[in-house]
């Protein structure tokens, strides 16, 4: 049986520097961005691409993420440009729920549709973005499910549903959930710059909504140092 990516409801919470006490602490001009890291041999971030193309070395790694050494992974985190350095400093992190979309008819026996809430998507770096909301208190399983395609030397575009089981679970507060649609696989097929892709999904108040964004393919990995 196939197995689907788990997404366990602890990113309701990220880490933000808020601190309970004096009125002169000093808080670090950080900023809050999804990002693709890459990890060291003790499975530390060793450096970040962000989605406007930059590359950062990470000089002082505090996300307490637990990964794989030399691995790429997409995260959202916090982060702080070090003054005494040319690296930065990550702070509260999570893993980003990023899986390579399926053919439909891999996930026909298992999809469903439960309801999410739309806080916000955008393309960046080869990725289509979103930060969704869910009101179930149990573990969510996320995919995405390729339904049509057109992919020839001038023209990319792709419809992609998601996949959302709440495994009916008691509604609660809203709680965030951060996802990537990584794009890459789509331009080995075409040589266009971007791909439109209409993205559905089934939201709490609307009824099944269907976003088209234009993603353009340029991203910075490994191999373009």
């Amino acid at each position: 049986m196939l197995r689907l990516l788990p997404y366990t409801l602890i990113l309701s919470v990220l880490c933000l520097l808020t601190s309970c006490g004096e009125d002169d602490y000093y808080y670090p001009p950080v900023k809050l961005a999804f990002l693709t890291a890459t990890t060291s041999i003790d499975g530390t971030v060793a450096s970040v691409v962000t989605d406007d193309h930059q590359r950062l070395t990470v000089a002082d790694d505090k996300s307490g993420l637990d990964l794989p050494s030399y691995t790429s992974q997409r995260i959202v985190a916090n982060y702080e440009q070090m003054p005494e350095s040319d690296g930065i400093r990550l702070y509260g992190a999570v893993k980003v729920v990023c899986p390579t979309p399926l053919w439909k008819n891999e996930l026909a026996s298992q999809y469903k549709d439960d309801p999410v809430e739309v806080i916000s998507i955008w393309p960046g770096n080869g990725y289509l973005n979103m930060i969704l909301g869910v009101k179930e208190t149990t573990e969510h399983t996320f995919h995405f499910s390729e339904t049509s395609k057109v992919l020839n030397a001038h023209d990319a575009r792709v419809d992609i549903s998601l996949h959302h089981d709440a495994h009916g679970g008691t509604e609660a507060y809203l709680q965030r959930c951060y996802l990537s649609i990584p794009l890459e696989k789509y331009e080995e097929s075409t040589q266009a710059a971007s791909i439109t892709v209409a993205f559905s999904l089934n939201t709490y108040t609307e009824g099944v909504k269907t976003y088209t964004v234009d993603c353009p393919f340029y991203y910075v990995n490994e191999s373009t140092r």
